[in-house]
């Protein structure tokens, strides 16, 4: 089973990859050819796969009736003062 990865994460281990690769085990040439992978086949040749951010679930608006709507107005503009 492939372990499931946002893009960030993804990117943040092919840096870590690439600065061990150029750093501890000396070979830059190394180095430069992960860099220049794509995150997508970085990820592939690892058995990554890439979680997809689902922004929609982010912006749901609950479906609320005009009640609520009008009490929490209602209790916003009295934080704020206005009348």
């Amino acid at each position: 089973m492939k372990k499931t990865l946002t893009p960030d994460q993804v990117e943040s281990r092919k840096e870590r990859a690439v600065r061990f690769t150029r750093d501890v085990l000396d070979d830059p040439d190394r180095a430069d050819e992960i860099e220049d992978e794509t995150l997508e086949d970085y990820a592939e040749r690892h058995g990554f796969q890439e979680r997809k951010l689902d922004f929609t679930a982010v912006h749901r608006i609950p479906n609320v009736g005009y009640q609520t709507i009008v009490c929490i107005l209602g209790g916003w503009a009295e934080f704020i003062g206005a009348s």
